[in-house]
């Protein structure tokens, strides 16, 4: 089930391009991205066994290198 935070994304960003600026519709898009994200990896991390200090350290790194904009390039 999505979380209340993915609900309220997708909720923001249909609002946001119906009647939003480009401004908006972007930033809603942003949102939900990251909604999106944080959904999955809270899937992901509640069925897995728990991690070791190195590991989840590993896996922080992969978000704090992650390219602001890797997407559009």
């Amino acid at each position: 089930m999505a979380s209340q935070f993915l609900l309220v994304a997708r909720s923001r960003a249909g609002n946001a391009a119906r009647y939003g600026t480009p401004a908006e519709q972007e930033r809603a898009r942003a949102d939900l991205a990251e909604a999106r994200i944080a959904d999955a990896i809270e899937k992901v991390v509640n069925s897995a066994p728990p991690l070791r200090p190195e590991q989840r350290e590993r896996l922080a790194s992969l978000l704090r290198t992650a390219a602001p904009n890797a997407s559009a390039a």
